[in-house]
C-alpha cells in the first residue's frame, strides 16, 4: 500500500499510469477474499478516474466482487458502508447507463446475475434511464447472450418489476419495453 501511496505522489494523482497498480493491488485483495482493501481502493481509484475525466467502465467491475461477497456471505452492510454512497453519485457511462443498466446489458462482464439485486437492495435507481433513454427493462428484454439457464433471466425481470420498474415506460423510439425484447419472448 505504501508503495502506491509514493507512487501516486510521485507521479501526481493525474497521472494515467497511477491507476494500474492500483487495479492489480485491487484485484490481489479480491482473490484473497480482503473485501475491505478492495473497496478502499476501488473507491480510491474511481475518484482519481473521475477528478482526471477519463473512462471509469473498468472501475465498473466492482459489482462482481460485491455478488461474490454476497455468495459467501460476506455482510453486506449498507447503512454502514460509505463505498455504497457511490450509488447514489448516480456514476454513467458516456451513453448514460447506469450501474444497474450496466449489470443488465449483455455486453458488460458481470458473471454473476445476482448484482442486480444487490444494487437495486443499496438504492439502484430502477427507473433511470441512459442517453436513448432505455431502463434497465428496456436492456434485459434485448439480451442477446445465450444462457444456460433461461429461469434466471426472467427473475431478473421479475426483480425489476417487483422493484417498481415502469413497464409502460417509453424511450427515444417510442418503444415500451415489450416492444424492444429481443426474439427469446417474455
Amino acid at each position: 500500500m505504501e508503495g502506491l501511496i509514493a507512487q501516486e505522489r510521485i507521479l501526481g494523482a493525474d497521472n494515467i499510469n497511477v491507476s494500474h497498480p492500483i487495479i492489480y493491488k485491487r484485484a490481489v485483495y479480491a482473490d484473497n477474499m480482503e473485501f475491505e482493501q478492495y473497496i478502499k481502493l476501488w473507491l480510491h481509484a474511481l475518484h482519481l478516474r473521475q477528478k482526471s475525466n477519463r473512462n471509469t467502465h473498468k472501475d465498473l467491475q466492482f459489482a462482481q466482487v460485491f455478488s461474490q461477497m454476497t455468495h459467501l456471505n460476506e455482510t453486506v452492510k449498507a447503512p454502514d458502508i460509505e463505498y455504497l454512497q457511490l450509488i447514489h453519485f448516480d456514476p454513467r457511462t458516456r451513453e448514460g447507463f447506469t450501474l444497474l443498466q450496466l449489470a443488465v446489458n449483455s455486453n458488460t462482464p458481470v458473471d454473476d446475475f445476482h448484482t442486480n439485486d444487490l444494487l437495486l437492495d443499496c438504492g439502484a435507481e430502477v427507473n433511470a434511464v441512459d442517453n436513448e433513454e432505455n431502463s434497465a427493462l428496456h436492456i434485459i428484454v434485448q439480451y442477446n447472450r445465450p444462457i444456460s439457464d433461461f429461469l434466471t433471466l426472467h427473475s431478473i425481470i421479475i426483480i425489476l418489476v417487483e422493484a417498481g420498474t415502469h413497464t409502460d415506460m417509453t424511450n427515444k423510439q417510442n418503444k415500451t419495453p415489450l416492444e424492444k425484447k429481443s426474439s427469446w419472448g417474455i
